[in-house]
């Protein structure tokens, strides 16, 4: 089989490379397409280079009708008004944004503070869903799929503001290909835009997931398939590339203390984090109690906040805290969690990680210093309190006595196993994602002509 595979990033293909890799070794062809918009070449995977089964492609996004402005209206209106429905109201920070994508659309002045809540009915975004029905697909776009002789449409993609798995899906429905959506993160269906278009088959990691595509999108369950993420299969696979005690020593930390490892959040959720971080390392240092008054700190800024101004002016300068310039590769990480005894953050994916690695994960709520940690939907997901693993305080004192604990028995290691095997391979730990979704993507072909 031929299948396309498109995608508005080159980096989004890596969290699916343990996918596209099973596909080629099970005989398909691949052509790997990007929007001709972004203007740069395709960029085939390391672990897919060579392969005689791989091409490439740029895929058109540009129409022909003029219809270019109101689409893009019309999909930010009803991006923002699904901030106004009971489910999505409290997620303020992602609401916040998405009247913004809305106010440039209406080429407003960008920023500010979004209008007040209204009421909306499901019959608005019916009406606007009726709107939607009749825009035409992209003629070229339909074209597209047609020579390239496609047996399935595959999109990686965010559910980004803008982003082209709309039209996609609906180019390759006039042509005649099934089509398939796969989700490429954790927070994507809660957090972003509208499924404006529906595919064949919407591809997700979970059960959260599943209920979120039916019940913030509208889709038909029997659509959306459960695949576990493809991302974490190099993860599960990694191990320490030397004793905990070099991996400490290289840092200057003492590898005799327990070490705590503090990940970093996106600016998205704080531009205030260092000021966070010296408060919690004060509370550990005046601690009674002797575990935490000697721990080692060990800092890992989130790797997109590097050139941030809060990042860039700070030197941590603390008795027993060491900050290494993080690099991207999962080894590095892997690394840092299996030196560490435990993990505080406030709201980043590499929580995921952590449970994978098997250590206890705390957060502890900082109002104003962290505006986006609750608000957005989707971090409730990870939270003890509602059968996640992330332990939560109110306030840095309750923290201290949460962490205690867990550098001593860790409390909620079983159920952080449940839930990592719910969450992220939920067809069984021993699993790997990616042939799982491999096999459903081939599934998907074959529905070509019935």
């Amino acid at each position: 089989m031929r299948i396309g595979v498109f995608h508005g990033r080159k980096y989004y293909l890596r969290n699916v490379s343990t996918a596209l890799t099973a596909l080629v070794e099970g005989g398909h062809e691949l052509v790997l397409a990007a929007p001709e918009s972004k203007g740069r070449p395709v960029r085939v995977p390391a672990a897919l280079e060579g392969s005689g089964r791989v091409a490439t492609a740029l895929y058109p996004t540009g129409r022909e009708d003029g219809l270019d402005r109101s689409v893009a209206v019309l999909r930010a209106t009803r991006n923002a008004l699904r901030y106004e429905s009971p489910a999505l109201r409290d997620a303020y920070a992602n609401r916040r944004r998405a009247y913004r994508k809305l106010l440039g659309a209406l080429a407003a002045a960008p920023g500010g503070d979004p209008p007040p809540p209204v009421e909306t009915g499901a019959g608005v975004d019916a009406a606007l869903a009726g709107l939607e029905a009749l825009v035409p697909p992209v003629g070229p776009l339909v074209a597209f799929i047609r020579e390239q002789r496609l047996d399935a449409v595959v999109c990686i993609g965010r559910v980004n503001f803008g982003g082209d798995e709309s039209e996609v899906a609906k180019a390759a429905r006039v042509a005649g290909v099934p089509s398939g959506l796969v989700v490429y993160s954790w927070d994507n269906l809660s957090s972003k835009g509208l499924v404006h278009v529906h595919p064949d088959r919407l591809f997700v990691w979970n059960d959260f997931q599943v209920d979120e595509a039916v019940e913030l999108h509208g889709a038909d369950r029997r659509s959306v398939i459960a695949t576990g993420a493809p991302r974490f299969d190099e993860f599960f696979a990694l191990r320490p590339s030397a004793p905990r005690e070099q991996l400490l020593g290289r840092v200057g930390l003492d590898p005799a203390a327990p070490t705590v490892l503090y990940l970093g959040s996106s600016g998205f959720v704080t531009k205030r984090e260092p000021e966070l971080i010296e408060r919690w390392v004060a509370t550990l240092r005046s601690s009674g109690d002797e575990r935490l008054r000697t721990a080692n700190v060990l800092i890992r800024p989130h790797p997109g906040t590097l050139d941030e101004p809060a990042w860039t002016a700070w030197q941590p300068g603390l008795p027993g805290v060491a900050m290494p310039r993080p690099r991207r590769r999962a080894q590095d990480l892997y690394d840092q969690l299996a030196a560490a005894d435990a993990v505080v953050a406030l709201n980043t994916s590499a929580e995921l990680e952590a449970a994978i690695a098997g250590r206890p994960v705390l957060t502890v709520r900082t109002g104003d210093l962290a505006p986006g940690q609750e608000g957005s939907a989707h971090f409730r997901y990870l939270l003890a309190e509602e059968g996640g693993f992330v332990q939560t305080a109110d306030g840095l004192d309750e923290h201290a006595g949460q962490l205690r604990k867990a550098l001593a028995e860790d409390p909620l290691a079983e159920q952080r196993r449940r839930f990592v095997e719910r969450f992220v391979r939920p067809r069984g730990l021993d699993r790997p994602a990616g042939p799982e979704l491999a096999a459903e993507i081939e599934a998907l072909a074959a529905l070509r002509g019935l």
